[in-house]
């Protein structure tokens, strides 16, 4: 019965860093556009119209639209071997940091605290002060 419990924690804790990885994701894309889009940044892309949703996901380098399968976090990064896919251009490391990162905040969080809305608020505040931090690097 032990191992039961045991095994059903750890799927539930590696369940949450997968979504960490996915959150950490979404993280990139706000680290990336927030400073384009409130003016902090210059632009030096094709694109006219630039939001969170459009353009797609896109190589610095090139502007070669990323397809789905090569946006996968993490793994994505370690099958190109942080190269384009397009171009060969580098792609940065930060964008694995902030997935990793993000991922393990969840485990963390998950293992050391109890479901209630306040893990939800530390979810949220970690989030947004990795985002902060990272735009500020």
């Amino acid at each position: 019965m032990n191992f039961i419990l045991i095994s059903s924690e750890i799927i539930f804790l590696v369940y949450l860093f997968l979504i960490g990885l996915i959150v950490g994701s979404f993280l990139n894309t706000l680290i990336y556009r927030l400073p384009l889009i409130t003016g902090l940044v210059d632009r030096t892309d094709k694109f006219k119209k630039f939001n969170l949703l459009f353009p797609k996901s896109h190589c610095d380098n090139c502007s070669f639209l990323i397809p789905f399968y090569h946006n996968i976090p993490v793994f994505s990064f370690i099958f190109l071997r942080g190269k384009c896919y397009e171009c060969g251009s580098n792609i940065s490391i930060s964008y694995p940091v902030v997935e990793v990162l993000t991922g393990l905040v969840f485990f963390w969080f998950a293992k050391h605290i109890e479901p209630s809305y306040e893990l939800s608020f530390f979810y949220f505040l970690t989030c947004s002060l990795i985002v902060i931090a990272f735009i500020d690097l």
